[in-house]
């Protein structure tokens, strides 16, 4: 194995079976080999999934949590369009059972998402029903291929209770 420090060889045996350097060859180019997974550094159609959690802005203490799922589809160049879902909380102080459908966009230009669901359905103590909207704003990584941003859970009580917080999502290879 070749030295990576040292210049290439660029000689060319000769029929008599000498060596001489090949004077076509720069020996300044070099060619490095990056490994990389299925799909890895690049901005295209994937299915998504991961979790989120949240904290009641006027009650920190109660927190909320559940799952993210949505799939990216070709779009307008550089564009991937976003359908989804949030659901099953996984961990609840203040909602025992809710789902919303997320539509959106991830700008493969700027790495950006945008998600946003309305008419969400949940249900509260005491058999208490209220909808709600979301909002997902994050950044794509294409090296890593996830999603990591701020989701904001507005819901429809008197008072509005707003939930703010994070998500999580990754590619399914």
């Amino acid at each position: 194995m070749q030295d990576a420090s040292a210049p290439p060889d660029t000689s060319v045996p000769e029929i008599d079976g000498s060596v001489e350097p090949n004077p076509n060859l720069d020996p300044t180019v070099v060619f490095e080999w990056t490994e990389t997974l299925p799909a890895q550094g690049m901005c295209g159609p994937a299915i998504f999934s991961g979790s989120f959690s949240c904290s009641l802005t006027d009650n920190p203490l109660s927190t909320s949590a559940g799952q993210v799922f949505f799939t990216l589809t070709e779009g307008p160049e550089g564009t991937l369009l976003l359908t989804g879902h949030l659901s099953d909380p996984l961990d609840l102080d203040f909602v025992t059972d809710f789902h919303i459908d997320l539509f959106g966009s991830l700008d493969c230009i700027e790495n950006g998402l945008i998600a946003v669901g309305q008419n969400g359905k949940a249900s509260g103590p005491f058999g208490l029903m209220f909808e709600f909207s979301a909002v997902l704003n994050g950044t794509f990584d294409p090296e890593t291929r996830e999603v990591l941003g701020e989701v904001t859970l507005t819901f429809e009580t008197d008072p509005k209770q707003i939930c703010e917080g994070s998500f999580s999502v990754g590619a399914s290879l």
